[in-house]
């Protein structure tokens, strides 16, 4: 018999563990991982903490889940730190990714064309070294996907759609 595929959920954001915000992404991505055949081994949530997001992914990386997703923390704000702990987590560089930069740029000039690009605007568009940004059709940080040993890493913003 075949072995199912290992996954495991990150959902992070301080709005999350004070009951002001429902998870509904992870249920969401459990039912399609159970309609898959994936068997989701663990759905994790975490504070906007560098220490807490280093660790949570530090630890899933030693469990060694075929795909890790991260929920959350891509945006532009002080508090959106995903991507610098899982960048932490394997000694990772945050650096400006070019195609990352032209997704953010493409989104807020259909949005707004006077403002431009703002530091905390760029800042969605620096990704761990080697990572690959992710078309995102909904908001304004694209996604994020890394491959770390045998783990797959995919950060998602944590906005939902409405439209899905």
């Amino acid at each position: 018999m075949k072995k199912s595929p290992k996954a495991e959920i990150i959902s992070v954001g301080n709005e999350l563990l004070i009951g002001h915000t429902l998870d509904t992404n992870s249920h969401w991505i459990a039912k399609r991982f159970t309609k898959f055949g994936w068997t989701l081994q663990r759905i994790t949530v975490l504070r906007d903490s560098l220490p807490a997001i280093k660790d949570g992914v530090t630890s899933a990386l030693r469990r060694k889940p075929n795909l890790l997703i991260t929920i959350g923390g891509l945006g532009p704000t002080h508090d959106d730190m995903t991507l610098k702990g899982v960048a932490l987590a394997f000694n990772k560089r945050l650096v400006l990714n070019a195609k990352a930069l032209a997704m953010v740029k493409v989104r807020y000039s259909a949005l707004e064309s006077s403002t431009g690009l703002t530091r905390f605007r760029k800042k969605m568009a620096t990704l761990p070294e080697g990572a690959e940004p992710l078309h995102n059709p909904v908001g304004t940080a694209p996604g994020v996907t890394i491959k770390v040993g045998t783990t797959r890493i995919v950060s998602l913003p944590g906005v939902p759609s409405f439209r899905c």
